[in-house]
């Protein structure tokens, strides 16, 4: 996300832009900003999860989406690298309600990943699972909760560890996420 906001607009303003719109835009507090692409790697990774995923979602009415799909609430409008829906359709250029959100971390939005849109992801009620995978190496840092309202947990897996999320139900080696890709040793921070 860029750090030059073009303009404060309100959610619905901000829905008809993005819809009509050839740039995409990420928005919070009434600010849009521009969104910037992602490398092939952080790409890939993503790819990888969404295709793991939908055979295992879509069977339950779940839908799996990558990042043109924008996430909207009153609050914020972000488009996450990888995001499970299994609530009713709101609409067909957003969603609101993920059971899962993937963030492939970039070095330029890391620190946007872990502090500003983990803290606006955790107000959604449906959500379960917020992974934040690493692209540099192979790790995925997993906060995942069982109930509505109920407390956040929080697991490192590398790379010879399973994810295992409910929204799909499934599990999946972290070193799958990386078939093709020079895997790297994780180093610890």
């Amino acid at each position: 996300m860029s750090e030059a906001a073009i303009e404060t607009v309100s959610r619905v303003e901000y829905l008809c832009v993005e819809r009509d719109g050839r740039v995409r835009h990420e928005w919070v507090g009434g600010q849009m900003f521009m969104m910037t692409g992602g490398s092939a790697r952080h790409n890939r990774i993503a790819l990888r999860l969404a295709s793991a995923l939908m055979p295992l979602a879509e069977p339950h009415g779940c839908r799996v989406f990558i990042a043109d799909m924008k996430l909207v609430t009153d609050s914020f409008g972000y488009y996450p690298d990888v995001m499970v829906v299994c609530e009713p359709e709101v609409g067909t250029h957003h969603e609101e309600r993920p059971c899962l959100i993937a963030e492939v971390l970039s070095p330029s939005t890391q620190d946007r990943d872990r502090r500003e849109k983990w803290a606006a992801y955790k107000t959604i009620p449906t959500l379960r699972h917020y992974l934040l995978i690493r692209q540099d190496d192979t790790q995925i840092e997993h906060h995942y909760r069982t109930a509505d309202d109920g407390p956040w947990y929080h697991e490192i897996l590398g790379p010879d560890d399973t994810l295992r999320v409910t929204c799909p139900e499934a599990s999946l080696t972290v070193s799958s996420l990386y078939v093709g890709l020079e895997l790297k040793p994780v180093i610890e921070q």
